[in-house]
């Protein structure tokens, strides 16, 4: 790696990244956005010039390349983005698009035009569970709610999980997880025996849902999992609390080899005090405004944000299950 030419950092921060690890560089690269979008934007201008970040070796720095596309998108030149990506990283990658830029991408899952939401999955057993279960879900999340107003029972909702770095200005805590199954595929006992034991007995066992990727039947080409990335399970069964008036901005899942399905539970319509017209979520450019009852599968490899714009809190069932063209279970 060459050295750090002072000149060309923005704000004297060569000497600063001088004196940090490679892995140190890239952490604070990937979070610069997050406080000042044009440093952000020359901080990563000078990292290519000084090469520490390679297009032509896009796999030193996956993270580096999806955050530089969400700076140039929040700063108004996604098309500037688009063009980078086709001339200078496409060539090098498997990835087909800039706004696709997982760590781990099967080609054998990358469709030749965008494809975010998935509108045609509704005889598939995990968005059948969502319908035909929402009645349920919606009761026993509606008697936790209660329990919690009548102190019954302390809130689960967590403000300060894995992903609130994202919602940590003016305070944080308006974007909370109330997490029933977690990331490694462990189920919350406490909380689906007292609360949820109709939601979670219609995901446990759910091949789809709550299975490790089966390596014996799973073809993958492009960037695969490696070592323990295999054993996971798809991901949450979570139920999300975005706050009247707030938005959680543009970020991107890890891997394309699952789909995030949705049950709304509860969404605002309009707004008197925020003056919105309710809540939406947009992924892959695309814009989908939710209501109360709504079920649906997106690609969360695919840079996307949620906005609620309404004056109730939005509440969404979250969950993960492996991409069906992965082709077993049902």
């Amino acid at each position: 790696m060459n050295a750090l030419a002072e000149g060309s950092y923005p704000g004297g921060l060569g000497l600063a990244l001088q004196t940090m690890s490679p892995k140190g560089r890239e952490q604070f690269t990937v979070c610069a956005h997050r406080c000042d979008l044009e440093l952000s934007r020359k901080l990563f201008d000078a990292m290519i010039e000084n090469n520490h970040i390679d297009p032509m070796r896009p796999e030193g720095c996956k993270k580096c390349w999806a955050i530089r596309d969400i700076t140039l998108r929040l700063s108004g030149t996604g098309e500037e983005s688009d063009l980078f990506f086709q001339n200078k990283i496409a060539p090098h990658t498997p990835w087909v698009r800039a706004m696709q830029m997982p760590s781990v991408f099967n080609t054998l899952l990358a469709t030749p035009e965008p494809r975010p939401f998935y509108e045609d999955l509704h005889r598939h057993a995990v968005l059948r569970a969502l319908t035909e279960g929402s009645a349920d879900i919606t009761a026993e999340y509606l008697a936790y709610e209660a329990a919690v107003a009548s102190g019954e029972s302390t809130d689960h909702f967590d403000g300060a999980h894995a992903d609130s770095w994202m919602t940590s200005e003016n305070g944080g805590g308006w974007w909370e997880y109330a997490m029933l199954k977690d990331e490694s595929g462990k189920w919350n006992e406490l909380l689906c025996a007292k609360f949820f034991p109709k939601t979670c007995a219609l995901f446990r066992g759910l091949p789809m849902v709550d299975s490790p990727r089966p390596l014996s039947s799973v073809r993958c080409e492009g960037w695969c999992p490696e070592g323990a990335e295999n054993a996971f399970s798809a991901g949450m069964v979570s139920f999300y609390r975005l706050a009247p008036g707030r938005s959680v901005p543009m970020h991107n899942g890890g891997t394309n080899q699952r789909l995030k399905c949705h049950l709304v539970v509860r969404a605002p319509t309009t707004s008197v005090l925020f003056g919105g017209g309710g809540a939406s979520i947009t992924a892959g450019g695309v814009t989908k405004a939710v209501s109360t009852g709504d079920t649906f599968c997106f690609d969360d490899s695919y840079l996307h944000s949620v906005s609620n714009e309404g004056d109730i809190a939005r509440i969404v069932l979250d969950v993960a299950m492996w991409h069906p063209g992965l082709e077993w279970g049902a």
